[in-house]
């Protein structure tokens, strides 16, 4: 083999090693410069998002209230009434007869979730209000206090 030719297939042949430096420098001064456009052009939204607060929340006097419980086997029972709700259609005759005279529109609807209940059930009933016409409806976990020593206090 003659002294000033490489072997084929190397990768310094005919200085390909200094081009892809230069390339590779080039790519990454485009990178830095266009960064601050974008973010410059991106609009900002300011938020403000409701505060919780500790302890029970009381609905106003003009609301009715009507609360549904999941426990972690998936079973639905209206608040106060220990009988299962078992198909939609019971669902249904619960909610008609707590409602009364009101319309779903002024009733606030409560779900209170077992931590361990299957997601499944929870988001079923929360479709299942929303065809009927319910507005005003809030989600709280229930969590145990086995749970809760697990994951610590309520933050």
């Amino acid at each position: 083999m003659k002294r000033g030719i490489q072997a084929p297939g190397s990768i310094a042949a005919k200085g390909l090693v200094p081009l892809l430096d230069t390339l590779f420098q080039l790519i990454f001064a485009l990178l830095v410069v266009s960064g601050p456009r974008a973010v410059a052009r991106a609009e900002t939204l300011l938020l403000r998002l409701p505060r919780v607060e500790g302890g029970e929340s009381t609905p106003p006097s003009s609301m009715r209230e009507i609360v549904l419980q999941v426990d972690s086997s998936a079973h639905v029972t209206l608040l106060g009434d220990p009988t299962l709700v078992r198909t939609r259609e019971e669902l249904d005759r619960f909610i008609e007869a707590a409602l009364g005279q009101a319309v779903p529109e002024e009733t606030a609807v409560e779900i209170r979730a077992d931590a361990a209940a299957p997601h499944g059930v929870v988001v079923e009933l929360l479709q299942h209000l929303r065809l009927l016409g319910f507005a005003d409806v809030r989600l709280a976990a229930v969590v145990d206090a086995e749970a809760r020593s697990l994951f610590g206090e309520a933050r």
